[in-house]
């Protein structure tokens, strides 16, 4: 994120660490799947933008061995800095306002990064030209297009959690985070003239109590200022955080769309 910027989700919070290992339960597996598909391999040199809480850096250190070298960059690089591969690079990195690492990678990824970056055109245009030719690029991000209640919950619960996530979505946009991107990234591939183009979506199914469901919850703390200025009562929230802990609540979050594609020889 850009140092300019309040991120929504700073890892400074005391839940951060956790919060973003249930990110990573939820989303690595697809991540991974991709990457492999992209046949990431020993020798590769790869750009990890945004890396959080480390865990595909990790794996892709893992993956491209002694050979390899991963530049995993983040305005917060608390979490990173505690891997230990010697094939890692760790850099405190504004992605916005400081030019990419030197280019010629194999692999550049980013997950749940641009969706929050107002510049993001442009930084998808830096990641594009730090690749080297035949290089993959691999970008994740968000769509709110799948949000949507199970019609069979509790309709009391149902209209709460619609009105907070009617003050969410106009938080959202006020901070200027794009709840729509998923569904343009393999477009925006594209128009940049990648080929091999491939993408996908995953729709995560939410049941309260669950370690997904706990999350989302932890999400939604965090930003708990944002919502009560979007006008959601104290009520309302607190009952919307609830439902979140109830097994007989049911509900879709938002599509992950992972589009990946590779640089022209």
């Amino acid at each position: 994120m850009p140092a300019a910027t309040e991120y929504t989700l700073d890892n400074a919070w005391k839940h951060a660490r956790e919060r973003l290992a249930l990110l990573e339960a939820l989303a690595d597996p697809g991540t991974i799947r991709h990457l492999e598909t992209l046949g990431v391999a020993p020798g590769w040199r790869c750009w990890e933008a945004g890396g959080g809480g480390g865990s595909i850096a990790a794996w892709l250190c893992e993956r491209v061995g002694p050979t390899g070298r991963v530049i995993a960059t983040d305005v917060d690089t608390r979490f990173l800095a505690a891997l230990a591969y010697q094939n890692l690079d760790v850099r405190r990195h504004d992605i916005v306002a400081e030019s990419p690492p030197e280019g010629g990678f194999d692999l550049v990824h980013a997950r749940a990064l641009l969706g929050h970056l107002p510049q993001r055109e442009i930084v998808l245009d830096r990641m594009v030209a730090a690749l080297r030719l035949g290089g993959c690029l691999l970008i994740e991000e968000a769509d709110g297009i799948s949000k949507v209640t199970d019609p069979g919950n509790d309709a009391r619960a149902n209209e709460v959690f619609a009105r907070v996530r009617a003050a969410e979505a106009a938080w959202m946009t006020e901070a200027g985070i794009d709840q729509h991107l998923g569904r343009r990234v393999c477009g925006a591939l594209l128009r940049r003239g990648l080929v091999a183009l491939g993408a996908e979506g995953r729709v995560p199914v939410v049941q309260g109590g669950s370690e997904l469901a706990r999350f989302y919850r932890l999400s939604a703390q965090q930003s708990r200022a944002r919502y009560l200025g979007a006008g959601v009562s104290e009520q309302d929230f607190d009952a919307f955080l609830s439902l979140h802990d109830d097994p007989d609540f049911v509900w879709i979050q938002a599509t992950i769309f992972a589009a990946w594609g590779r640089r022209a020889e």
